[in-house]
């Protein structure tokens, strides 16, 4: 029973946790909602950014009437790794893993 139990625990350590909001240097927060802008101001530039546009609407045809873009933003603070998910230039959610 207590191997099976390690072994739970080394897997939920190892799963990407979701945060409701990550704490800047100076204290603030980003949270769901908050601006791209407002993370670039806190957080200064991604270590690593990636991006999709994909289409959001379309018509009856099948052909895309809205496209929107959709990033994923990488940063590292203290032991955990941070993934922020932007869709439309407004954060949509974070994930933080450890080191």
């Amino acid at each position: 029973m207590k191997k099976v139990m390690a072994a739970v625990g080394l897997l939920l350590l190892a799963m990407p946790a979701f945060a409701t909001f990550l704490y800047t240097p100076d204290g603030n927060r980003i949270r769901r909602g908050d601006s791209s802008s407002k993370v670039l101001v806190k957080l200064g530039a991604p270590l690593q950014r990636t991006y999709a546009d994909v289409c959001e609407k379309s018509n009856r045809e099948g052909n895309c009437i809205r496209w929107i873009t959709i990033e994923k933003w990488f940063y590292v603070q203290g032991e955990l790794y941070w993934t922020i998910r932007i869709r439309g230039g407004v954060v949509q959610d974070t994930e933080w893993t450890r080191r």
